[in-house]
């Protein structure tokens, strides 16, 4: 037998549980956690570890001082118990006394109707005895029933990360999976952070007696950090369809930077599904042709009506009366559809004219606070309401001076 067993191990536990009774009655109803045992175990420890059990360990199994009949002979009798055999006892039959036929009596017959036989007069039973056992009800109710026992609240689940794997992160294939991880993990957060910052705007009228009014997105359709590197740069098509389903969604005079974004997001999915659906090409443009004419967007399904291209010219000289300018050909569209697709070479636009005939244009590229093209990363989507057509003519001319000379004129569009 060891000493520890006999007088330090036992009394632990013993102090243990007291010590964890104390601490149920002083927290109800609180979980015990890791955090508790340290706390609880102090306490029980310094009460079995003393000197004093040590050494009363020693004594009790007969090691110092040396006994040599610390065991007596009772202490091995259990190992005696199988050598001796089992007797089963003899059921015996007890015969079951058999009780005769009585005849019951009723409250009101005398003492002397009653039979002689005790076992008949066993089964007589008066009203009085009928009636007592009726009244008493006999109530069983515990203190628990009063006030039950406290509750162990539902412990949260946490969470946990994934598990690793034994490495050394100074050699160069696992510190440079770090670091991509981490320049993943920040892009994201980037990307997170100017959405998040963007989606507090607050949805009021952006209309004023201004001559210009104009919104800025928060990003553009090349930004690198929003969009995948085979989609952007292409999408302006896809965006300014994009832009004319959520036209017939909110009015354009109420648009604000969260709905530019949001156009600017879905029409890079439109552009996916429909260059899937699409043989490959080397430009990757959509054409006005390959738009659908059911599209799906924001939750509302919308039927596109495409009618016939108008072609007008940019000029700031008198045309013949052969040709027609943009703002003529513009203003036929309006005639029949209050919204339309400008292309300008390689770069497509959303106009819309809405119920107060007040012109609108949307532009997906990267234009700076005045509305001119800027690079790519200072640059943001816009939308523009315009005086008149004047406005538009003069808009459609500096993007094309700046697509064919990379030359914008020093006149300032927003003055």
């Amino acid at each position: 037998m060891q000493p520890l067993n006999r007088t330090i191990f036992g009394p632990l536990k013993m102090h243990y549980n007291k010590a964890i009774n104390s601490w149920m009655y002083n927290h109800p109803g609180k979980r015990q956690t890791i955090h508790d045992v340290a706390g609880i175990l102090g306490a029980a420890y310094s009460r079995a570890f003393t000197l004093d059990n040590a050494i009363s360990g020693f004594r009790a199994t007969g090691i110092c001082p040396l006994n040599d009949e610390v065991f007596s002979e009772a202490d091995f009798y259990q190992c005696y118990l199988s050598d001796t055999l089992c007797q089963q006892p003899m059921d015996t039959e007890t015969p079951t006394p058999t009780s005769q036929d009585a005849t019951p009596c009723s409250a009101r017959t005398s003492a002397a109707d009653c039979p002689a036989d005790p076992n008949a007069a066993s089964h007589c039973l008066t009203e009085m005895s009928l009636s007592r056992a009726q009244d008493a009800v006999t109530i069983n109710c515990s203190p628990e029933d009063i006030r039950p026992h406290p509750k162990a609240t539902q412990q949260r689940k946490r969470t946990r990360r994934a598990l690793g794997r034994s490495r050394v992160l100074t050699e160069t294939p696992e510190k440079a999976e770090l670091e991509a991880k981490v320049r993943k993990t920040k892009k994201t957060l980037t990307a997170n952070k100017k959405l998040a910052t963007v989606g507090k705007a607050t949805k009021k009228r952006l209309f004023r007696n201004d001559k210009r009014q104009f919104v800025l997105a928060a990003f553009h359709q090349g930004t690198a950090e929003i969009f995948a590197e085979d989609t952007r740069g292409r999408q302006c098509t896809a965006m300014a369809t994009s832009a004319i389903v959520y036209s017939t969604i909110k009015a354009t005079a109420y648009w604000t930077v969260n709905d530019l974004n949001q156009i600017l997001i879905f029409g890079d999915y439109l552009y996916k599904e429909i260059d899937e659906q699409l043989p490959e090409n080397e430009h990757g443009y959509l054409l006005i042709s390959e738009i659908p004419h059911r599209i799906s967007l924001f939750g509302t399904t919308v039927y596109l009506q495409r009618s016939r291209s108008l072609c007008g010219i940019i000029a700031s000289v008198q045309l013949s009366q052969a040709a027609t300018s943009i703002n003529e050909a513009i203003s036929q569209g309006f005639e029949r559809h209050p919204s339309a697709i400008v292309i300008l070479k390689d770069t497509s636009m959303m106009i819309h004219k809405d119920p107060e005939s007040r012109i609108w244009l949307f532009d997906s590229h990267s234009r700076n606070e005045d509305g001119m093209p800027a690079p790519d990363e200072v640059g943001k989507s816009m939308l523009i309401n315009l005086k008149d057509m004047a406005d538009l003519n003069l808009y459609c001319a500096m993007i094309i001076y700046n697509i064919l000379s990379k030359y914008v004129p020093p006149a300032v569009f927003l003055s």
